[in-house]
C-alpha cells in the first residue's frame, strides 16, 4: 500500500482530505507507558532509580513507541492514509520524551 501525503491526498467519496490525528496514538502509548511505571515491572525499566542505566529506560520506551506505531500503521491500511516517516518521528519523540 503506496502512503498518500496529505499535499497529495485525492479527494474520493466521502473522503475530507484531512489527515488522522497522531495524537491519541501518541496519548494511548504515553498511558500505557504510565501505567506499566506505576506497575513498577522489573522486566520493563521506565522508572528511574539508583541502580537504573537511563538508557534502559530510553530502550523501554523506545519499544513502546514502536509498538504503538505500528499498531496505528496496520489500522491505517484499512483506510488507505498511513503515516509518514515524518509524522512517526514526531510521535515517537513525544511519546520517549514524556516517558523519560
Amino acid at each position: 500500500q503506496q502512503r498518500r501525503p496529505l499535499a497529495t491526498l485525492e479527494m474520493g467519496e466521502g473522503d475530507t482530505g484531512i489527515r488522522p490525528s497522531i495524537h491519541p496514538m501518541t496519548i494511548n502509548a504515553i498511558a500505557k507507558a504510565l501505567n506499566i511505571r506505576g506497575q513498577n515491572q522489573p522486566n520493563i525499566p521506565l522508572r528511574l532509580t539508583d541502580d537504573m542505566d537511563p538508557m534502559d529506560i530510553m530502550m523501554a520506551s523506545g519499544k513502546i513507541a514502536q509498538e504503538a506505531i505500528q499498531t496505528q500503521q496496520k489500522a491505517s491500511q484499512k483506510d488507505g492514509v498511513m503515516m509518514t516517516d515524518e509524522e512517526q518521528q514526531v510521535a515517537v519523540g513525544r511519546i520517549i520524551t514524556v516517558i523519560r
